[in-house]
């Protein structure tokens, strides 16, 4: 059962999590990592989750963890350019304003994502006179914060007024504190489902795989090239688990590179399906050009299974050493086509890979996000002296 809030100056209330990015019924693989987070949060303390979203379906429900999830569509008939985004970004200011009306126990709101969940979290903090935590991802803090638009301006303005901001990597921060010297975000990576994704013993039977979007951050044109250029020497298939607006261009590639017989596309998997075939790869392959701090590389390592990833965000913070894996320079085709092979040719000992990864379970990194809503509430640098009421 969920835990209020008890402060040192005896105040109880509740945390409110806002973000677009939440799993549904429809669509389970859509921001995991939060819902992970506030489920291990929910075993701590009494947090709620808002999730608006242009695909959301208007309802609630509740996690198994316990933790209540209200639902809200902020689709509009603008689509998804910039008259769609304010569009959109104004059915989600009224909507939050509507939930916070509606639940005077709320405490705290805690953003996930700059845009524009933060964004439109600070004029409604303000409005509520609640205090604002803000968990940055990726591209929110690498790209839009530095820009010069009025949406960078408006995410700069809610990261300047939030009582505390998070991000997941260390590379972040210091992009954070690059644009905004006086701002000294807190870094706190996302966790891992250890439960799920655990050291594996299953025969390593799948070969190559590549868990995520394919969109073109994640550089999946530049792996299909390294891949035919060392097909024979690597001997195995490569399995793209998956969705998206790329998928028809890549198995498109795949053929014209003639290769399409040992690439399988296999779309978008459950969590426990992810963990099924993390558990069987001989390694995981992450590409991408930018990223914060992606949970698959946390999730692989800790089944055991070594990456080759590109040295971007925090994968490197994530690798304690090359028993790990392997990293290589974004975009290039031959030093990735190197790294598969390298990686291939090696002796596979998952205990060892296991044990080169930095990343912690969630039920760590919860405490330490629970330990910062406190110290918000308290208006204490830290929380050193604040508990959670039994």
């Amino acid at each position: 059962m969920s835990r209020r809030i008890t402060t040192s100056a005896g105040r109880q209330g509740s945390i409110l999590v806002v973000t677009h990015l939440f799993p549904s019924d429809e669509r389970e693989i859509r921001g995991p990592w939060v819902a992970e987070q506030v489920d291990a949060l929910g075993r701590l303390l009494d947090v709620r989750v808002l999730c608006l979203s242009p695909t959301a379906s208007d309802r609630s429900a509740v996690r198994r963890s316990g933790v209540p999830v209200t639902y809200r569509s902020i689709r509009t008939r603008f689509g998804r350019g910039r008259i769609g985004l304010l569009a959109s970004s104004v059915r989600y200011d009224r909507a939050l304003a509507a939930y916070l009306r509606s639940d005077p126990s709320v405490s705290l709101l805690h953003a996930h994502f700059g845009m524009p969940d933060a964004i439109v979290a600070h004029r409604q903090a303000e409005r509520a006179g609640l205090p604002l935590v803000v968990t940055l991802h990726g591209d929110d803090a690498f790209k839009v914060l530095p820009r010069r638009d009025p949406i960078g301006r408006a995410l700069r303005r809610a990261v300047t007024g939030a009582r505390a901001v998070i991000c997941v990597s260390s590379a972040m921060a210091e992009a954070v504190r690059a644009v905004m010297p006086a701002v000294d975000p807190l870094v706190i990576p996302n966790g891992f489902d250890d439960a799920l994704f655990r050291l594996s013993h299953e025969p390593r039977d799948l070969g190559l795989l590549f868990v995520g979007m394919l969109v073109p951050v994640k550089n999946l044109d530049v792996l299909l090239r390294a891949y035919a250029l060392v097909r024979d020497r690597v001997a195995m298939p490569l399995t793209l688990a998956g969705d998206g607006p790329l998928r028809a261009a890549l198995e498109s590639q795949a053929r014209e590179l003639g290769v399409a017989g040992s690439v399988r596309f296999v779309g978008a998997q459950s969590r426990e399906e992810v963990a099924e075939l993390m558990g069987r790869a001989v390694a995981l392959v992450l590409p991408s050009r930018s990223e914060g701090w992606p949970l698959v590389i946390a999730e692989s390592l800790g089944c055991g299974t070594p990456v080759v990833a590109s040295r971007v965000g925090g994968i490197p913070e994530i690798l304690a050493s090359d028993a790990g894996g392997i990293l290589v320079t974004p975009g290039d085709v031959g030093e990735l086509a190197g790294g598969l092979v390298e990686m291939v040719e090696r002796p596979l000992d998952p205990s060892r890979v296991a044990a080169a990864s930095r990343a912690r379970p969630w039920s760590a990194q919860a405490r330490r996000i629970a330990d910062v809503y406190l110290a918000v509430l308290d208006g204490r640098p830290d929380a050193a002296e604040t508990e959670i009421e039994p």
